[in-house]
């Protein structure tokens, strides 16, 4: 006696197997997305609810580094390092129109 269509000898139906794995994949993927926009976001609290004072500093001595790293003399830099300290640098309320001037190169396209 022959099994029949879409059971396996033994075991379940293969149509009930089939959805496990694409729940399982939606769930990890889920699961990663959740992890994206929380730390997204806790990095932006963090630096929402940073002093002004401390928040400036901060942002001379990140803005300094990426001159050093990703500036136009720079022969060895990283366009995805540079892209990402771009983004950071965009989320300071003190970014001012020189310091988006020096992150242009790399920073998102704006949509409109």
């Amino acid at each position: 006696m022959t099994p029949a269509p879409h059971t396996s000898p033994g075991g379940p139906p293969f149509r009930l197997l089939a959805p496990l794995p694409l729940g399982v994949l939606a769930l990890l993927l889920l699961a990663l997305l959740t992890f994206l926009a929380t730390r997204y976001l806790g990095e932006r609290r963090l630096l929402e609810d940073m002093p002004p004072a401390r928040r400036a500093v901060l942002l001379r001595s990140e803005l300094e580094a990426f001159r050093l790293r990703c500036g136009p003399d720079v022969a060895h830099r990283s366009d995805l390092v540079c892209r990402e300290r771009a983004r950071a640098l965009l989320h300071f309320p003190e970014c001012d129109a020189a310091c988006k001037e020096a992150v242009e190169a790399y920073a998102p396209a704006a949509t409109r």
